[in-house]
């Protein structure tokens, strides 16, 4: 009998101190609220991006957003984000296709649009996901609007026009974070509009006449803001202006054989390290250029190399060569890496005002539709031109790799593991099943 009730007793305290763990657990979940998101892309817990642009709201902000009758709990789910990070963040949902005249009279006209008020400022705009939602928030604490002009006239990748090789992802882009986005037919505009925060430049095939370079040269003396994507073409007028800033352009393209995305012939250049600059802060991703110029520095620049490709790679002299299909280092004429690829200058102006900023990337085919979801482009990008306009919030956007439509895959190897694949996947497993099946047709013989 005591050995019996001995045996129950232990048998409930241990119950009790499981009860006792489990509550004490629950207590601590309830008192600290800690979230652990497993999902492949992250996509229950906000982006650093989103993050640094809620810590900037030191007031209360009034969010109403008008949503879809049957998308209330996305909606939900999404604003439960937001508030979570955010204590002066106040959301109210509102279901537009009951209160139809509320939305009309908010100045709202489809699903997926909010009225933000901040400190006075009133804003509509749409809020369709974390990032359009992040960027409404941050254009309600701004008073001004960010105005990029896009350059025209010379052949450049167009944010309007129709193609994989334009800019139409990068405009939706720029575009959900608040962005105002304009084409510039720059030779008969003559200058740059006085509103414009920042111009890209986005691979022209013919040059600028001086006229242009003046305009974009006294921009930049105003304290504006310039992002030349330049593919390797020749562009003698650039060329001389972009090295009065101390960046050289040359001839050539960057080749690399080792590193280099799956299926290519090594003009797409692996970009895996940034140099140390406020526009890469906390960044750790890689890029992907397409067929890339080298980007160096003149002697006694003072610009700065913002980044270089890998040590395997090489310069190739000569564009047209690489168009003609030759592809290997020719030790006479091409130079070892690693090869910049990215530059930036700052015109220093006088009374300490804000100087002006000038990016030069060798390549434009990464701003492309075809590459902008590869690798880190998106960010890059992004990153880049929020430095250029000087907007705070320069936290990473992506959510680690997607499914890419596009021709070119994502996938980065080195020639050795491509060799490996394709061995691997050619022959070796077929000689295996080849070999098992010998031995069991010489087994089988055996027994008889």
């Amino acid at each position: 009998m005591r050995r019996a009730l001995s045996s129950w007793g232990a048998f409930g305290l241990s119950m009790v101190a499981v009860l006792a763990v489990a509550v004490a657990i629950q207590s601590w979940a309830e008192i600290l609220s800690p979230r652990f998101d497993l999902t492949p892309r992250q996509g229950l817990t906000l982006t650093p991006f989103a993050r640094q642009i809620l810590e900037q709201v030191r007031s209360p902000l009034e969010v109403e957003i008008f949503h879809q009758r049957d998308a209330r709990s996305g909606v939900r789910e999404l604003v439960a984000l937001f508030e979570a990070d955010c204590p002066n963040l106040h959301v109210k949902l509102v279901d537009l296709d009951r209160e139809p005249q509320r939305a009309r009279d908010a100045g709202v006209q489809r699903y997926d649009e909010a009225v933000l008020s901040y400190q006075g400022r009133r804003l509509v705009a749409a809020v369709g996901n974390e990032s359009m939602l992040a960027a409404a928030i941050l254009r309600a604490m701004t008073s001004k609007d960010r105005v990029l002009y896009f350059v025209s006239g010379h052949g450049e990748r167009m944010p309007g026009a129709a193609g994989d090789d334009q800019l139409g992802q990068l405009a939706r882009a720029l575009r959900n974070e608040g962005f105002v986005v304009h084409t510039l037919p720059l030779l008969q505009a003559r200058e740059i509009p006085t509103d414009a925060s920042a111009v890209v430049l986005a691979g022209p095939e013919i040059d600028l006449v001086e006229q242009e370079i003046a305009a974009l040269q006294g921009y930049l003396a105003r304290g504006g803001g310039v992002l030349a994507l330049l593919d390797p073409a020749a562009l003698p007028h650039l060329e001389r202006w972009v090295a009065t800033h101390g960046i050289a352009l040359g001839d050539d393209v960057v080749i690399d054989r080792v590193n280099r995305l799956a299926g290519t012939v090594g003009t797409d250049v692996l970009v895996p390290q940034w140099r140390e600059h406020p526009i890469f802060e906390g960044h750790e991703g890689a890029a992907v250029l397409g067929r890339a110029r080298g980007v160096e520095l003149t002697p006694a620049s003072r610009a700065t190399l913002l980044a270089r490709t890998m040590p395997q790679s090489f310069l190739a002299a000569g564009a047209q060569r690489i168009r003609e299909g030759a592809f290997e280092l020719d030790p006479l004429t091409d130079r070892r890496g690693p090869v910049g690829v990215m530059a930036v200058a700052m015109l220093a102006r006088p009374g300490g005002e804000r100087p002006g900023r000038l990016v030069v990337v060798g390549d434009a085919d990464f701003a492309t539709d075809n590459y902008l979801a590869l690798a880190g482009n998106r960010d890059v990008l992004l990153r880049t031109i929020d430095w250029l306009v000087e907007r705070e919030a320069t936290g990473a956007r992506d959510r680690g790799p997607e499914v890419n439509q596009r021709p070119l895959s994502p996938i980065l190897v080195s020639a050795r593991l491509s060799e490996v694949i394709l061995w691997g996947g050619a022959l070796a497993w077929p000689a295996l099943f080849v070999v098992a099946g010998a031995m069991v047709t010489v087994a089988r013989r055996r027994r008889r």
